[in-house]
């Protein structure tokens, strides 16, 4: 639209022109929100080279020197994505600089710059880099319709009409920046009044810092890891390589590769996978891995590089063992049994409190919080399985009853741990099983007891294991002077050569005599054990084995003493017995050889005798007994009607 007006035109430090004539007004873009006059036919035409931006009207530019200027269509995959123009600026991923160059003969240049239609001010990833920069708080009336009111303002102070300063842009890897406002003024004073006099401004822009290919070690089936944190990684114990993956994250760059020394490099096409060999690295040890990725960011003209060091810890696991307990339930024993090797147990069908129940406890603990997964297989089947912490594995596996007697079962235990989503085998171990089936054991009752004083041999027991080991058998608590013989067989002998009579001690082996007067001459009954072992199950019966007593006969140890005597004197003798049995009680009597020697027509007793020792008396009377000699029969007895010994003695009467 053309309209007359008058314009005061800056020419030159405090020179203004007044002119009249037809003037086009043209906005001012993004940058401004202000109209400026155009001289020359220059009005908003900025250029763009290939790492700077001018101003509107030329008296400024923007340079970044490790930069790149991307302008409407994108080129070598950059793409201009400024939210509020078609202007983008790409830094390197680690940010950069900004030298801005202005030709302005005044003092200072005032510069109001705007994020987002934020004062700069107070952003942290925007901020002064040379010592002519300053801030400043202005209050003005700006040309073409602003007003400002305490604003901060970079204050540009020039030592020649063309200055340079320069911005630190303190972005991080991917952040980026929209400046929606730069706008360049001289503040001056006007009816004693700040006017800031708009001399030019720069279109929208963004400055974005490049996004560097991302590199995260991955966990794999052949090159396992747990990411534990803070760049640290665990492998397993036997782990032969750690696997990195490398993404570009924002398609901008090409050209790209790495490196493990930053020095010798290796070109890929992203996404990559990179493993690193760490087959040398000791279990329980852990050591660094530096990993560099370069890529060039290119607007077709002009590129520059990035390089990125990404640092990680890898830390290979401890071979920590797994641990394999028996435990019997019978028994109560636990044991630990190492690969190859055997647990057996008892017959758990045998006992006071059968069935009892056997187990396998599996223990490991490597320190660490990840998950282990237990499996166990018993001949080839998956019977049994759980999951635990790697630093609490505490696993017990219950055997079947069913197998008892069954032979030998293997048992095949495996350990697994959970890398990132890959179950690593971390341990595996073999070994074998076998629940006994207790040996089978017979009593035999002989068809004659053993008796004292005679020859004794006989085969007491036999017994069988199921399972065909070799058994061996015992007894205990059998008689004094009795022996067993375990002849190898399966067949247990008992003998005594011969059967004795008396202990150690010298008392009798039977009891003798008749004590409970049953009438019978006692025997010895003792309970006997006899045990027969396969070297797992001991089985043991007991039995009564009897001895028979035999009763051995009297000797006389003290004779009557016989003599003269005259009628009507009392004869007084004894006679003493002994008897080998010890236990027997002795029994004396007195027989007259002629009948009713020993009582008298009135009936009165004649023969006085102690049954218990052996004293008699005898009354010599007349008319009973007559002169010459009486012959008496002196006798001794180990029980009433047991074995008998004695003697005659001759008296002579007179």
């Amino acid at each position: 639209m053309n309209r007359r007006i008058i314009i005061l035109i800056k020419m030159g430090r405090k020179k203004y022109i007044l002119l009249t004539g037809v003037v086009l007004l043209a906005g001012c873009g993004g940058g401004g929100g202000d109209t400026s006059t155009s001289t020359g036919g220059n009005t908003n035409n900025p250029t763009y080279g290939d790492n700077y931006i001018t101003s509107t009207y030329g008296t400024a530019k923007l340079e970044f020197p490790n930069g790149l200027v991307v302008v409407n269509q994108p080129t070598s995959g950059l793409s201009a994505q400024g939210s509020l123009g078609n202007v983008i600026v790409y830094l390197p991923h680690t940010g950069g600089q900004a030298n801005l160059t202005v030709n302005n003969d005044s003092t200072a240049t005032y510069i109001y710059i705007t994020s987002n239609g934020i004062n700069i001010y107070n952003n942290a990833d925007f901020s002064l880099g040379s010592t002519n920069l300053s801030w400043e708080q202005v209050s003005c009336s700006a040309t073409y319709g602003n007003t400002y009111s305490n604003e901060f303002m970079v204050k540009l102070t020039h030592s020649s009409p063309q200055e340079t300063g320069t911005f630190n842009l303190n972005l991080q890897e991917g952040e980026s920046i929209n400046f929606d406002n730069f706008r360049l003024y001289d503040l001056i004073q006007q009816n004693s009044s700040n006017v800031c006099d708009l001399g030019d401004y720069f279109d929208s822009f963004t400055v974005k810092a490049n996004v560097m290919p991302q590199v995260n070690p991955v966990s794999t089936s052949s090159c396992p890891s747990i990411d534990l944190g803070n760049g640290n990684y665990s492998v397993p114990y036997n782990a032969t390589c750690v696997e990195f993956n490398i993404k570009d994250n924002d398609g901008v760059g090409s050209n790209h590769q790495y490196s493990l020394d930053g020095t010798n490099w290796v070109p890929v096409t992203l996404p990559a996978s990179v493993q690193v060999d760490v087959s040398s690295l000791p279990a329980g040890s852990s050591t660094p891995i530096n990993l560099y990725v370069g890529e060039t960011v290119s607007n077709g003209n002009k590129s520059f590089d990035g390089v990125r060091l990404y640092s990680f810890n890898i830390l290979k696991d401890v071979q920590a063992g797994l641990n394999i307990y028996c435990n019997d339930g019978k028994t109560g024993n636990v044991w630990q049994v190492n690969n190859g090797e055997t647990c057996v147990f008892t017959d758990p069908t045998q006992g006071s409190n059968a069935p009892y129940t056997h187990s396998i406890n599996f223990t490991f603990n490597d320190g660490t919080s990840s998950n282990c997964r237990l499996e166990v297989y018993k001949n080839g089947s998956l019977v049994d399985q759980g999951t635990y912490p790697c630093n609490g594995v505490n696993h017990s596996y219950v055997l079947d009853n069913a197998d008892t007697g069954n032979g030998q079962q293997q048992v095949d235990v495996k350990l697994y741990k959970d890398y990132g989503g890959n179950n690593v085998l971390i341990d595996a171990k073999t070994f074998y099983s076998r629940i006994n089936k207790a040996p089978t054991l017979s009593l035999n009752t002989p068809s004659s007891w053993p008796k004292e004083g005679r020859n004794f041999q006989f085969d007491l027991a036999s017994c069988s294991d199921n399972e065909g080991d070799a058994v061996s058998l015992s007894v205990s608590n059998l008689p004094y002077g009795f022996s067993y013989t375990d002849n190898g067989n399966g067949i247990l002998s008992v003998s005594a050569n011969p059967v004795p009579f008396e202990l150690p001690d010298g008392t009798s082996l039977v009891h003798h005599g008749d004590p409970d007067g049953d009438g019978r001459w006692d025997t010895l009954t003792q309970q006997i054990y006899v045990s027969c072992s396969d070297g797992v199950d001991t089985v043991t019966q007991s039995m009564n084995f009897v001895v028979l007593d035999t009763n051995r006969a009297l000797y006389v140890t003290q004779y009557p003493a016989g003599g003269t005597y005259s009628i009507g004197y009392t004869i007084q003798d004894q006679i003493q017995c002994s008897d080998p049995d010890k236990e027997d009680v002795m029994w004396y009597n007195i027989l007259w050889i002629y009948a009713d020697a020993c009582t008298d027509n009135n009936s009165s007793t004649l023969c006085v005798i102690d049954h218990s020792t052996g004293r008699y008396a005898i009354d010599i009377l007349s008319g009973d007994v007559s002169r010459g000699y009486v012959e008496v029969e002196a006798r001794c007895r180990d029980l009433p009607g047991g074995l008998l010994a004695g003697v005659i003695v001759i008296y002579i009467i007179r």
